[in-house]
């Protein structure tokens, strides 16, 4: 795909929000003040995603059309912002009112003085370039044409992820213990259904990412020929759409860093554990080496999982502009039965609000969390957040077959990513919005109480969104109803069944609490679907005794403890006499 270097920081200047604003008919735009609040936040997003979507051709009658000047305006007013306000100043995204063959668009187009870069399957969106002509120009043209729908800036985005400076110190996968992972994977660790990373790519010889990575069996390797014929050739192990071939590398370390917590290769003794040990990857490269992007490519990378076999796609990146491609491709996914997860953005800068994909409707926005289970200060904010999870100094996986550390909400995706694998994997009839659902109304609430901008529903906790799913069975059986204090102890059974009576597998951890007395051990695993402990008292009463399972199933019994009697010796003297 060519590639135009010459992108520029770009937004409106306020003159042409205005200019626009009152063509719309919708008045002032929300003020500072009230920005904060969730009304406020969505109606300037809306307001920034019609100045990327204006429908001059359609939409605007001819009394209202734009003054001649504002095409000029939209593509050249400067803005100090963030990065995320990229455009290929070159770059338009176009959608025709009709469908037309590859030749016919070409043809089409020309009329313009523009080029075609590449059509978007499925979506019909044009990417196409004016060469060294400015944006401003052929928008000028296009927006005066009946057959042109819609059209957009090549918008740009990049990684979420932010690279601490402090010393490399050795890492401790506090992560996945604190989301309560080893209990999860009791029940499941993953399937091999792939789960779509779309990214820098993925360092595919990495020892802890290399037999995870996805195969295309529909592919012949090296044969220089669209095998399976969709319209990739040689594409055995997923796409590289910032070069356009076959071989999706890591050159950044982003995309291997996301790939290692998602899916890394687990229990081969090397390296680092994985959320979903037997997931695999399809690594889509639509970052490149700087980790930056733009909505074309990841728009394609977005269409080709979803035609690829790939229902959960993790998108560790985002922009602050919205994109009418990007969400285009966002609904084709859903349309496909695709659970999409992105991250909130980073932000040294606070409150910032929630960027895209992540604030689009439909897709899982993941905000960041520390160790101790605060909101990470960095972590973007909104009404369109949905959960939270750990996403600072996460050990992973970089592109040169090593590990370092990450922060950002880019981490904190892949975990919500492979939790979806791991729900899925045990009930694969789910809907996307059912998985949805079962990860954010099982999350741990660790800010404010209920649902709140910085975490969302919580942060999210594997063992509950398992556990809620087996529904677990417990009983207690003790060999006697009754122990004398002291001296006897009773033996307790404790039996864990789910999903029509199958025994739990092992592993499973049983924890017990009582009232009165001892049970030794408090905390044991199960093995063959049960576990054993004893009780024991020095007090004699009525012991009520509660073994659990993760939050919220148990079962209890009471048993009773008997105090000692106490004979005393009585001697019966004989007497005689007369009782009158």
């Amino acid at each position: 795909m060519v590639k135009n270097r010459e992108c520029f920081r770009y937004r409106l200047a306020a003159v042409a929000v205005a200019v626009l604003l009152l063509c719309l008919g919708l008045g002032h735009p929300a003020s500072p003040s009230s920005a904060g609040t969730a009304r406020s936040a969505q109606r300037l997003r809306e307001h920034r995603k019609m100045l990327w979507m204006p429908r001059f051709s359609r939409d605007f009658p001819a009394q209202v059309r734009p003054p001649a000047d504002f095409f000029e305006t939209f593509f050249s007013a400067g803005w100090h912002g963030r990065r995320a306000g990229e455009i290929c100043s070159h770059e338009l995204l176009v959608r025709l009112r009709g469908e037309l063959d590859e030749s016919s668009a070409r043809n089409f187009f020309a009329r313009y003085d523009l080029n075609v870069i590449k059509r978007i399957p499925r979506i019909d969106i044009w990417l196409v370039t004016g060469s060294e002509m400015p944006s401003s120009v052929f928008g000028h043209r296009l927006g005066q044409d009946s057959d042109v729908l819609w059209f957009e800036p090549n918008g740009r985005v990049h990684t979420s992820g932010i690279i601490p400076d402090d010393n490399f110190y050795q890492a401790q996968q506090w992560n996945l213990r604190l989301i309560g992972l080893p209990e999860a994977w009791v029940f499941t660790t993953g399937s091999a259904d792939p789960i779509a990373v779309i990214d820098t790519g993925v360092d595919l010889d990495h020892p802890d990412l290399a037999a995870k990575i996805w195969i295309n069996a529909g592919e012949i390797p090296a044969n220089g020929q669209d095998d399976d014929g969709n319209g990739y050739v040689d594409d055995v192990h997923g796409w590289d759409f910032v070069h356009g071939d076959a071989v999706p590398q890591d050159d950044n370390s982003h995309g291997s860093h996301v790939a290692g917590i998602v899916a890394a290769h687990t229990d081969n003794a090397i390296g680092i554990a994985g959320v979903a040990w037997q997931s695999s990857i399809m690594p889509l490269k639509a970052l490149n080496s700087h980790g930056d992007g733009t909505w074309a490519d990841v728009a394609e990378a977005i269409i080709y999982a979803a035609d690829n076999g790939a229902h959960i796609l993790n998108l560790s990146l985002g922009g602050e502009e919205s994109s009418q491609t990007i969400e285009d491709a966002v609904s084709y996914a859903h349309s496909q039965g695709c659970l999409l997860m992105a991250a909130a953005g980073n932000n040294e800068f606070q409150p910032a609000p929630v960027e895209y994909p992540a604030a689009l409707p439909g897709v899982l926005a993941v905000a960041a969390t520390m160790e101790d289970d605060t909101p990470w200060s960095y972590s973007n904010r909104g009404p369109e957040i949905d959960v939270a999870a750990p996403g600072v100094d996460i050990f992973s996986a970089n592109r040169s077959g090593s590990y370092y550390l990450n922060s950002g909400t880019s981490m904190a995706v892949p975990h919500v990513s492979g939790l979806a694998a791991l729900i899925w994997s045990l009930q694969p009839t789910l809907t996307a919005d059912q998985v949805a659902h079962a990860i954010t109304s099982t999350a741990r609430d660790v800010y404010t109480p209920g649902w709140d901008q910085r975490t969302g529903w919580g942060r999210i906790d594997a063992q509950a969104a398992i556990l809620h799913l087996v529904q677990p069975r417990i009983d207690i059986v003790p060999d006697r109803p009754s122990i004398l204090v002291g001296d006897e102890s009773a033996t307790l059974t404790t039996t864990i069944t789910y999903s029509q009576s199958q025994p739990v597998p092992d592993g499973l951890t049983v924890t017990f609490i009582v009232t009165l007395g001892n049970v030794s051990p408090q905390a044991t695993a199960t093995s063959g679907g049960q576990v054993t402990t004893t009780f024991t008292s020095t007090e004699s009463g009525q012991a009520i005794i509660t073994a659990s399972v993760g939050p919220g199933f148990q079962d209890a019994l009471t048993l009773t403890v008997t105090p000692r009697c106490l004979y005393l010796p009585v001697t019966l003297d004989q007497w005689s006499g007369d009782p009158g």
